[in-house]
């Protein structure tokens, strides 16, 4: 309640408690007279009623004054200059109480603005030398900031539950922010992919290859192996992404993220897919011409001249597709070394979480393992592969299997013949035929929602891997699939990417608090406020009625996270209203028709702003109208904002309930923020923002920590009953 307010209640109760505590003692003294008294007492006061009557009513007013004038030179500078000091002692400490404001407490307000110039002195002499002190520790972080930034590879570092943690502007750039694709190319993106501290990783790359790296990363650790690393490649934005996946261990070696670097990897691969398009198709010409001049050969019979041209030009060209193999048949796929065996563990987990397919790893009869080459150790030996990309391939010919064979049960058995990792699909039953592999070999790799942009063919080719069935069933009643490919003698020669340890002290300068944090959940209202991630926005309209007609033309939006400002990750949108913008609106905004004509509309935005707010708390100023114009746009795009909202204006008046303006600019000045661009919808979404962080504390020292705390505490404030 405001102190205005309860000064008029005081008041009224006042005038309330005076006449019924005199009647009560003038019925007590009555009782105490004898019918005689109480006779003379009628008739002096039936003599004297006017006189007795202006009397009473004269020092009643004279008491309601007194009070009156109590409470406001007195109580109320007395909370204002209380809620002045917390201002001055918290968030802006050049804030002073003005001296012709507090009443007869003038000179308390001189002493306390006295103090707080004391203060500032010496909190600017212990500013001025931590300054310097850490000035050589700035400079480092500083040029490894830039650093980071300049870096030609993109980097993400993300908690468990995939909520990013830092980033490069790289990595914006590679996943299709469209900001960061307006800045470096002026083009703008149709792929509504947000990169910010606090988002999920999981909204702009797809799921399925960071889980798959995730747990073999898991079960790398489990063994203690030193390499730690996994790599796949993902589609993004038109561009082919090779993105490697490392662990951050803290410093007890606990899995607490993970570091993605991502590279371009679209021309490297396609520059392949040229070459060796070339490279075969002039070779299959050669051939054919040669076979030409083989059949015109033989009328001179074996041993001719022509004949024996021929043979030595076949050789010749065998020779140089032998060269070119070794010369240039190295792809630019990004491999992993992995031991095969730790390969077929992963395998085994994401076949049987997927399908219903049970698979065994080497688990059959002595007498069927007899029927399998062995001519190496099986054991303890890596193959060089793309492991998501390989172990998708092996899926999707599971389910091949599946539909053609009707079988749902398959064992693996892992070999070693000589230089080459034998890798067989078994089961129960009658042999595949031979000529399903060609088909089934053309197919692009997809299994359910997990797709790649390659077929099955060239992910075997680029992997040096061949495909084929055995023609007949073992004497065990077998049939039987092979993978062959070429086993990695070079494994372990290549440097290591060491996972990153977490130091027990966080670096100041990056939000690394949300690696414990135990991101959302449908209690939200238990969250405390500075750890809550929230989208600060607001919007510009062509009016102040939403049911006569007006509509949003703008709207900006900024993020904040962990209590901080990520002032990098914010939305700036101009939108075209479909109707004209009135003249007594652009004195006030500065948005004109013109400005609009060009923009998108509100069914085209609406759904970009609403991936950009996912997950997180709205805020804003007076957010009621906000909301309200939110609101009329639901029945013709179906978008609903249900998210919980804060009002900045509501929260102002929980923690100022002496001060009787709360408008931006007012509550702005107060917090000794400036404010930049206002009238704009991301100038005061900007402001708004700065204005929540520099209110948290302030809640805080209300007792006020939880998001529910403030949702209940601004229900009660007298501006909640604003409606739009």
């Amino acid at each position: 309640m405001r102190p205005r307010n309860k000064c008029g209640w005081f008041v009224i109760g006042g005038m309330i408690a005076i006449p019924t505590i005199t009647v009560i003692v003038a019925w007590i003294v009555w009782r105490q007279l004898s019918p005689n008294e109480q006779q003379m007492m009628i008739a002096l006061v039936q003599r004297n009623f006017i006189l007795l009557f202006g009397l009473i009513g004269f020092l009643l007013t004279v008491g309601i004054f007194i009070l009156d004038s109590v409470i406001r030179n007195y109580m109320i500078p007395m909370v204002k200059i209380e809620s002045e000091v917390e201002l001055i002692r918290t968030v802006n400490p050049d804030h002073r109480i003005a001296a012709n404001a507090a009443g007869d407490f003038e000179q308390l307000a001189m002493a306390i603005n006295q103090w707080a110039d004391d203060v500032k002195k010496m909190r600017v002499g212990l500013a001025a030398r931590i300054t310097q002190a850490r000035a050589a520790s700035d400079a480092e972080k500083n040029i490894l900031a830039e650093f980071l930034s300049e870096l030609p590879q993109g980097m993400m570092v993300c908690n468990l539950e995939g909520r990013i943690l830092l980033y490069n502007k790289q990595a914006r750039r590679l996943l299709g922010d469209p900001a960061a694709l307006s800045a470096a190319d002026g083009r703008t993106s149709s792929a509504r992919s947000y990169v910010g501290i606090g988002r999920s990783v999981f909204t702009v790359l797809e799921n399925a290859p960071i889980a798959h790296a995730l747990d073999e990363i898991n079960l790398r650790l489990e063994k203690k192996s030193d390499r730690l690393s996994s790599s796949f490649i993902v589609n993004q934005a038109d561009r082919l992404l090779r993105i490697e996946a490392t662990p951050v261990l803290d410093s007890m070696q606990k899995f607490n993220g993970f570091l993605l670097v991502l590279d371009d990897f679209t021309e490297p691969l396609s520059e392949d897919r040229r070459l060796h398009t070339f490279w075969r198709d002039h070779l299959r010409s050669l051939q054919q011409s040669l076979a030409t001049l083989q059949a015109a050969a033989t009328p001179s019979g074996p041993g001719g001249p022509l004949q024996t041209e021929a043979e030595r030009m076949t050789t010749l060209l065998a020779e140089a597709d032998h060269i070119f193999g070794e010369q240039f048949g190295h792809s630019h796929w990004p491999m992993i070394d992995i031991d095969a065996a730790e390969f077929l563990e992963v395998l085994k987990y994401k076949v049987e979480d997927s399908s219903g397919i049970t698979l065994e790893l080497a688990a059959v009869d002595e007498a069927v393992r007899q029927t399998i080459d062995h001519s190496a150790d099986d054991s303890g030996f890596a193959i060089r592969i793309d492991s998501y990309a390989f172990a998708l391939t092996i899926r999707m010919l599971l389910e091949f299997l599946q539909t053609t064979l009707h079988q749902n049960h398959f064992t693996v058995v892992l070999h070693r013949t000589f230089q080459f990792v034998g890798i067989d699909l078994l089961w129960q039953g009658g042999p595949l035929e031979a000529d399903m592999i060609p088909q089934w070999e053309k197919a692009h790799i997809a299994v359910g929602h997990e797709t790649l942009p390659f077929s099955m063919r060239e992910v075997l080719q680029n992997h040096k891997a061949d495909l084929f069935a055995f023609p007949d069933i073992d004497t065990n009643g077998y049939g039987r699939l092979r993978l062959y490919l070429e086993v990695n003698e070079a494994a372990g020669r290549e440097p290591l990417r060491h996972a990153p340890i977490l130091p027990e002290h966080r670096p100041v300068d990056f939000d690394f608090d949300l690696f414990t944090q135990t991101g959302f959940t449908t209690a939200l209202d238990n969250e405390r406020l500075h750890q809550l991630t929230c989208t600060v926005f607001d919007t510009e309209t062509t009016g102040l009625d939403p049911g006569a007609g007006d509509r949003i033309i703008s709207i900006g939006a900024v993020r904040v996270v962990n209590g901080r400002l990520a002032a990098s990750d914010s939305f700036d949108q101009l939108i075209n209203p479909q109707r004209d913008i009135p003249v007594e609106s652009t004195r006030f905004h500065g948005i004109t028709d013109e400005m609009v004509r060009q923009e998108p509309t509100v069914d085209t935005v609406l759904p970009d702003f609403y991936i950009y707010v996912a997950n997180s708390i709205l805020v804003a100023h007076n957010a009621a109208f906000d909301m309200r114009m939110l609101q009329i746009y639901e029945p013709s795009t179906g978008i609903k904002f249900n998210q919980p909202v804060l009002d900045t204006m509501l929260l102002s008046t929980v923690v100022h309930p002496a001060h009787q303006n709360h408008n931006l600019r007012a509550i702005a000045h107060r917090l000794g923020i400036n404010v930049v661009g206002r009238h704009t919808a991301f100038g005061d979404a900007m402001a708004t923002a700065k204005l929540f962080v520099k209110l948290l504390p302030l809640l805080a020292q209300k007792g006020i920590y939880t998001l529910k705390d403030a949702r209940e505490a601004s229900r009660k404030s007298y501006l909640s009953r604003l409606k739009y």
